[in-house]
């Protein structure tokens, strides 16, 4: 029997953000447990670039496909987990060439260096290990459609154009932080 693990990011008020997205924000004006009623009912209020969340192709390009037209089947199931932790600045293709990624890999999570802090609770950190270009095009060319990096983003901080999330979209890959 396959076995799941949720390696999600909690979402608190404290969860590192996007840069210029809102912090989270939980409200229970309604019923709650303290006050005696038989629920808790509130909301939530925030963006929604924080913590673990999946990136959808519309999200950078207009008429692609929203998340709820990829099949879900695309990011739950088997992956590989890559330990890429010596890398110093980005994943590089060498580094993936190099970690022994089976052929026929669909989903892949990438253990950087960002997961040696608790990140998910301090500022967005400039310095973060991203994916490099190649890289991205190193996933693309395998078939990988599903890509995870322990941070908010896989394209570098300088790189404003986000071309590693739009590289990736033709062949109708999703990507996940």
């Amino acid at each position: 029997m396959a076995r799941y693990l949720d390696i999600s990011i909690h979402t608190i008020p404290q969860t590192t953000v996007f840069p210029g997205d809102p912090a989270p924000q939980f409200l229970w004006p309604y019923w709650t447990h303290g006050k005696g009623d038989p629920a808790n009912v509130g909301f939530y209020h925030g963006g929604l670039h924080h913590g673990t969340h999946v990136d959808a192709p519309w999200h950078f390009v207009p008429g692609a496909k929203r998340l709820d037209e990829i099949p879900l089947d695309r990011r739950v199931g088997p992956c590989w987990v890559a330990d890429l932790t010596d890398q110093p600045e980005c994943v590089t293709a060498e580094a993936l060439q190099a970690a022994g990624i089976p052929t026929h890999t669909q989903r892949l999570l990438l253990k950087t260096r960002n997961s040696w802090t608790d990140y998910w609770r301090q500022p967005w950190n400039p310095e973060f290990i991203f994916i490099h270009r190649a890289a991205a095009q190193w996933c693309v060319e395998r078939g990988i459609c599903t890509i995870g990096l322990d941070y908010l983003t896989i394209d570098s901080p300088e790189e404003p154009t986000l071309a590693n999330f739009l590289a990736m979209i033709p062949p109708g890959a999703s990507t996940t932080a």
